[in-house]
């Protein structure tokens, strides 16, 4: 449904029994198309050694079961996710306004600058918003027709990005010492718990290990010791340096009221009530907050979160 009252474009969308499934499916394929590339690109370069040395054909075939089980748990997760997300009966609405995309749901109200895309481009049953340094944002065509894709590619050209009323929200911050060392830390945690990179790892190794015992050579499992080692610190090299390149060069803004918790930082404006969040947490620089329907964290500089606020988020 359009509304025509002014220049915007409008479209409501309201989850069927099907979506989250065939959300979920859209999105796996947004998020893995490269390590299902490289995936398949690495077995058969390994199926082409065999048949030089048949041991290679025996890598290349654990390393393709480890990589399908990994990726039904991807896929698993992914779904779940969805189905805590977008519920059968959940209304979307999407605006697209002359510089600005506005979504809103049951929980979130964002307001995202067209600027802050790389590109749109269909999926499909779905549009990907591919973004410069966030997750995609995937929308069902219902809510991006053709007419709001080129508003939206006109708008990323445009690079317009407009600026934010500092009088609405009375606390700010910049991106600080004390936030870099919780960015490290939490990039650690995730590596040592999340299932899919515990998976990943797990087959690394168990790879390593039979190539080790199929050459009767220590090489292999030593180069896969070597890749957990430096996988964790090369991540953890990458988010410091990334998060470097922002200490003290953007101000980040924050608001409280009854009902919702907004962020604003960089043209882009995020609406999210408390009950979104089902766990808040302070680390020493940094306010934590994990999404309930994704299981993912925010991480925000805790001078956002004022103490006489924080308790709200219970």
């Amino acid at each position: 449904m359009t509304d025509r009252a002014d220049t915007a474009l409008q479209f409501h969308y309201t989850a069927d029994a099907g979506f989250a499934g065939r959300y979920a499916r859209a999105m796996f394929l947004e998020r893995q198309r490269g390590s299902l590339v490289f995936g398949a690109v690495l077995v058969l370069l390994m199926g082409a050694l065999g048949f030089l040395e048949s041991a290679f054909l025996l890598g290349a075939g654990l390393f393709l079961a480890l990589m399908v089980v990994l990726q039904l748990v991807v896929l698993r997760e992914t779904l779940r996710a969805a189905r805590r997300g977008a519920p059968e009966g959940d209304t979307t609405v999407v605006r697209y306004d002359e510089v600005v995309l506005r979504l809103a749901d049951a929980d979130v109200d964002a307001f995202i600058p067209y600027a802050r895309f790389r590109d749109v481009r269909p999926r499909g049953r779905f549009v990907a918003f591919r973004r410069v340094d966030a997750a995609p944002l995937l929308l069902p065509v219902e809510l991006c027709p053709p007419e709001a894709v080129e508003r939206v590619r006109a708008g990323i050209a445009s690079r317009v990005v407009p600026q934010l009323d500092p009088a609405q929200f009375p606390h700010h911050a910049t991106i600080d010492g004390g936030f870099l060392r919780a960015a490290s830390r939490r990039v650690v945690v995730l590596m040592a718990t999340h299932p899919t990179l515990l998976a990943v790892a797990a087959g690394v190794l168990v790879t390593g290990g039979a190539l080790t015992v199929a050459f009767a050579d220590p090489v292999p499992v030593v180069v896969a010791v070597a890749i957990l080692v430096l996988w964790p610190i090369t991540a953890i090299v990458g988010t410091r340096s990334a998060i470097r390149k922002q200490l003290g060069t953007e101000t980040i803004w924050s608001g409280f009221d009854d009902e919702y918790v907004t962020v604003a930082r960089g043209g882009e404006v995020l609406r999210m009530r408390y009950r979104a969040f089902d766990r808040f947490a302070v680390s020493r620089g940094a306010a934590e907050l994990r999404v309930a329907s994704t299981r993912e964290w925010q991480l925000y500089p805790l001078g956002l979160f004022p103490a006489e606020v924080r308790a709200r988020f219970s």
